[in-house]
């Protein structure tokens, strides 16, 4: 009986989600939070041992260093460690069982992209008159002194292997974050002078999430 109060709840969270995130592109706060309480509470009957909040704390620590890497946004990242939480209500886990659904839900993800619509997320260079409050941008913008330095994770290795830092050391005026740029940045780049940003297509995690979710279900990677 708890089992199938299991698989309502998580099914109907999950379809808040996806629809929410379908359509604007976020996972309000109250429903990442209300989805972890619900599990938690749960947990109290069937899941209370170690592993279980461990498995949470990791698949959060994970989920938020691809946020600040810039791979999805600040909902994604909480909707990806709360549907985690949902994981051992149905099958075996240890604390490493949230690479599953990541690995699946990527797959899925790189697979629709690629026989669905045919293509991949893109970075276009958009002129700095037509950027938008929201855009994701591809790249981060350091301003040294007058001069805009344009920075990835692949441009900071290649500045390690000539001898210099990871990071320019000038003041950064636009990041990598999924949540995309404010009202704020998009002045200061005007202020600077920057004549074009390279930005990425918004993507909606969630569906992904949940059909990762499914197939880590019946096929536990991890």
């Amino acid at each position: 009986m708890l089992v199938f109060a299991e698989a309502i709840a998580f099914s109907a969270f999950s379809f808040l989600a996806v629809y929410s995130d379908m359509k604007t592109r976020v996972i309000p706060n109250k429903l990442n939070y209300g989805f972890v309480l619900i599990a938690i509470g749960f947990a109290s009957y069937s899941q209370s041992s170690l592993d279980y909040f461990l498995l949470i704390l990791f698949s959060f620590a994970f989920a938020f260093v691809l946020y600040l890497l810039g791979a999805w946004a600040a909902g994604d990242a909480k909707f990806f460690a709360a549907a985690t939480a949902f994981y051992p209500f149905f099958h075996a886990f240890h604390v490493l069982s949230f690479l599953s659904l990541f690995i699946n839900a990527g797959v899925i993800l790189a697979a629709y992209f690629l026989f669905v619509e045919r293509r991949m997320p893109l970075a276009r260079k958009i002129p700095l008159n037509k950027l938008r409050e929201g855009m994701v941008s591809a790249e981060v913008l350091y301003l040294e002194g007058r001069k805009i330095v344009r920075w990835t994770p692949l441009v900071g290795f290649a500045r390690m292997l000539l001898g210099k830092s990871f990071l320019p050391a000038g003041r950064r005026l636009v990041s990598l974050k999924a949540s995309g740029v404010g009202k704020k940045e998009v002045k200061e780049l005007k202020a600077a002078g920057v004549k074009y940003l390279l930005v990425r297509e918004s993507v909606a995690f969630a569906p992904a999430i949940v059909a990762g979710f499914a197939v880590s279900l019946l096929w536990n990677i991890v």
